[in-house]
């Protein structure tokens, strides 16, 4: 004898949606047809009906419809494809709708090489720009990259290229030398704690790809291609490399860099000119120009053809500033005639 089994009570929503469905099979309608008019159509009746779906009183209840769509494409492998090739679509159109500012710096993300100047190598104004792109140009590519490198790492398996005592034992001497670099754009701090190094990265990481991504499609949004073409230089990135990383996005052609030199170096020429000036209100000292002749060894442990320890000889030079308060202590008297 079969076992017999209780009918499933059905709830008196379920039984309302059975209704309407044998009600729109009546009418010849599928849901999908009516749901579709009903979102669709211009009658004013209907539009008072779903006048809230868009707004944030319905915000909730839309996205949870939504949701329960998703739901049904994810149960199957082909469904899951289907979705994900949808949704790709519509994340290119929000990535082509959010295009960076092609105006020119402030008010843009555009600095011609030209008539750059000092300014816009400071980490104001490398922090202004990473803000106005993270919250204004691209804010949607900044979070699915961020959130992804944040989402997706492993607790297990976060370590940071090394053994865990390397982060941790980051002396305060070492500490203070990155903060100095990291001053002049060079490097970047390493935090001890692991979470903070982690959301560090991964905020460093999608603005690099962020702004890699808008210059590749408008060489107009040039700022930190402008600001890691002049580094590179200085630094002696090979004209073949520094070719590679412009074909990627990462810094601005050569000729760039060297434009902008030059226009860094007439900004310097008349600084100078005014530092060196001797002022009527203060002694007829001037700053002190110094010069230092610097070598320079790049070691390598492991040397081949093409591949050696190599000297470098370097010449620099800076002015010294005169403290202000060495110069109030100063009178013309106490300055031998010859300095004056």
């Amino acid at each position: 004898m079969e076992p017999c089994y209780p009918l499933q009570e059905l709830s008196q929503s379920t039984k309302n949606v059975l209704d309407i469905c044998k009600h729109l099979r009546d009418l010849g309608m599928t849901p999908k047809q009516f749901m579709l008019e009903y979102l669709t159509s211009k009658n004013s009746e209907l539009a008072t009906l779903r006048r809230f779906w868009a707004t944030p009183k319905g915000w909730e209840s839309t996205i949870t419809v939504v949701k329960a769509i998703r739901g049904k494409f994810w149960a199957t492998d082909m469904g899951r494809k289907k979705w994900i090739d949808w949704i790709q679509d519509e994340a290119i159109e929000i990535l082509l709708y959010q295009n960076p500012n092609a105006e020119i710096y402030p008010m843009g993300y555009w600095q011609s090489s030209r008539s750059v100047t000092p300014a816009f190598f400071t980490n104001a104004a490398r922090a202004h720009c990473d803000h106005v792109l993270i919250t204004h140009d691209t804010p949607f590519l900044y979070s699915i990259i961020r959130g992804m490198i944040l989402n997706g790492r492993n607790d297990n398996d976060s370590k940071m290229d090394g053994p865990e005592e390397a982060v941790d034992e980051i002396g305060d001497d070492t500490r203070e030398e990155g903060e100095l670099l990291e001053g002049e754009g060079i490097s970047y701090v390493k935090e001890k704690d692991r979470h903070k190094l982690a959301i560090h990265q991964a905020h460093r990481v999608a603005v690099t790809v962020c702004s890699m991504l808008s210059f590749v499609r408008n060489r107009r949004h040039n700022s930190l291609q402008l600001q890691n073409a002049v580094r590179f230089l200085a630094c002696g990135v090979s004209e073949r490399t520094n070719e590679y990383l412009h074909f990627l996005g990462l810094t601005s052609s050569r000729q760039t860099a060297l434009d902008a030199l030059r226009a860094l170096t007439s900004a310097a020429e008349e600084r100078l000119k005014t530092v060196m000036a001797l002022l009527p209100l203060r002694p007829a000292l001037g700053p002190f120009v110094c010069i230092d002749n610097l070598d320079m060894q790049e070691k390598v442990h492991m040397s081949s053809i093409g591949h050696r320890s190599m000297m470098f000889h370097g010449t620099w030079g800076y002015v010294h500033m005169p403290s202000q308060e060495l110069l109030d202590t100063l009178g013309s008297n106490n300055i031998p005639e010859g300095t004056q």
